[in-house]
């Protein structure tokens, strides 16, 4: 009777195990699952970064030119940014403007001219911003009043909670380093180096 039991004990425990698994898979396979009009990098790309970031978060805008200058200098890392709205109503409505520049094909250039001017973010200078980024304003106003776009936005922030995430920026380097820069700002070397890692993790992995 007690064998049975045990047995039964270690089949809930292995059940659960093999669960937690396929949870934790799940949500790191739907990290990069985006559109290519979301995501930077070619072909080529044998590795993939995801940064949560919050517009209004100084440290995400810090970063950037550092991220973006790693990218470039790898040359083989596709890189996916996951804007959330961590600080409320103002970051919310950002991330949705940048999704609404992406039904022109602008994502990348409205998610850099939100970074570059977020301190005076507004509906005023709105305007100033979308022509920065060669986005169409009347447009985007049309898109921008859509339920579809807040659904990109409470999907990022979903996923970033259901990961464990606590501050912007987070990296997700190819679903193997969990990185959270604190202190001071990482260099570009800093994230050639994690990018090596994860690609050595990744070696190791098909041995």
């Amino acid at each position: 009777m007690l064998r049975n039991i045990a047995l039964v004990c270690i089949g809930l425990v292995i059940a659960y195990v093999g669960y937690e698994i396929f949870t934790l898979y799940q949500k790191y396979n739907d990290l990069d699952n985006v559109g290519v009009e979301y995501r930077m990098g070619n072909e080529d790309a044998d590795l993939s970064v995801v940064e949560f970031l919050d517009y209004g978060c100084p440290y995400c805008r810090e970063v950037h030119p550092t991220i973006m200058q790693a990218v470039a200098q790898d040359g083989k890392v596709d890189y996916v940014p996951r804007p959330v709205a961590f600080l409320g109503e103002k970051s919310a409505h950002a991330a949705i403007v940048v999704y609404g520049a992406a039904q022109q094909g602008k994502f990348f250039q409205m998610h850099d001219a939100i970074i570059a001017n977020f301190p005076d973010f507004s509906d005023e200078m709105l305007p100033k911003i979308a022509s920065e980024a060669g986005v169409n304003m009347i447009e985007l106003q049309q898109d921008i009043d859509t339920q579809d776009l807040q659904e990109y936005v409470i999907s990022n922030m979903d996923l970033f909670k259901r990961l464990g995430g606590k501050a912007t920026p987070t990296f997700i380097i190819d679903k193997r380093i969990f990185y959270v820069p604190e202190g001071n700002m990482p260099s570009v070397e800093d994230f050639l180096t994690l990018f090596a890692e994860a690609r050595g993790l990744k070696a190791q992995e098909s041995e």
